[in-house]
């Protein structure tokens, strides 16, 4: 599934994301297509994160990309500063990824 969003409650400061693209289905186990860690740091600011990242350990030769939206978005006690501190969320959106297969 791509064009996905998701909420992340309770973000940690510090918290790296790690994702992973894999090829499910039914004919065989599911396979790694690739993955990329984002440093806490990349996102955890004013304006958040939208670019394209590499993937890692997509195949020898193989150049591959995810799309990523992070927002830090403000924790539900309105008194908290949007930023990743105890009770801070993240909103995440994946696109789909280009140049993968497998």
């Amino acid at each position: 599934m791509w064009d996905e969003e998701h909420i992340i409650e309770d973000f940690e400061q510090g918290e790296d994301l790690e994702f992973c693209v894999m090829d499910y289905d039914q004919a065989s186990a599911a396979d790694l297509l690739g993955r990329v860690t984002l440093r806490a740091r990349e996102f955890d600011r004013h304006g958040g994160f939208s670019q394209e990242l590499s993937l890692k350990q997509c195949g020898a030769g193989c150049r591959a990309f995810l799309l990523v939206t992070v927002e830090v978005l403000p924790p539900l006690r309105p008194s908290m500063a949007p930023v990743s501190e105890p009770g801070g969320r993240l909103q995440v959106t994946i696109f789909k990824p280009q140049d993968c297969a497998k």
